[in-house]
């Protein structure tokens, strides 16, 4: 008895299927691009806990993070976000990442309180110009969201 295989390059027999091996019907496997929507990593500090998502405009939440804010200060709070901010983007699918167009910090007032943080020494902290807070280089190395990246304070 004899036996042939092929892979790859379809008999004579067979239909073309194109660049797809013979049998294998090409799909189109690559995602569509972002195609200027736009993606926002909003974060909130609740109850000692920084929770965040990258979600676009139309509020599809692509990745989801949280981190318990360890310490008092703004120190603590700014490792928090750091982190939330490095696991959302680490967790986006590759066409996705460095698409980030703002982060948004929501800070609960009874939390700001307890955790005795305040807008001004969170973005100190994070390396952020408070008359301009945007994302800096040393926050780029540390999260992988593009330097420049405008960061919005939203004190509830």
């Amino acid at each position: 008895m004899s036996l042939k295989f092929t892979f790859g390059g379809g008999s004579p027999d067979h239909h073309d299927h194109g660049s797809a091996p013979a049998g294998v019907a090409e799909l189109p496997l690559t995602p569509a691009p972002v195609g200027g929507g736009s993606l926002e990593f909003a974060l909130t500090l609740e109850d000692a806990r920084i929770s965040g998502e990258a979600r676009s405009e139309s509020g599809v939440a692509y990745a989801t993070a949280g981190k318990a804010v360890t310490g008092q200060g703004a120190a603590a709070a700014a490792g928090a976000i750091r982190s939330v901010l490095s696991r959302l983007e680490a967790e986006l699918v590759e066409p996705l990442r460095t698409t980030a167009t703002s982060i948004e910090l929501v800070l609960d007032a009874d939390s700001r309180a307890r955790l005795g943080v305040d807008a001004a020494a969170l973005l100190a902290e994070l390396g952020a110009d408070p008359a301009a807070p945007a994302v800096d280089d040393a926050l780029q190395a540390r999260t992988g969201i593009t330097a420049g990246t405008p960061i919005r304070i939203v004190a509830d």
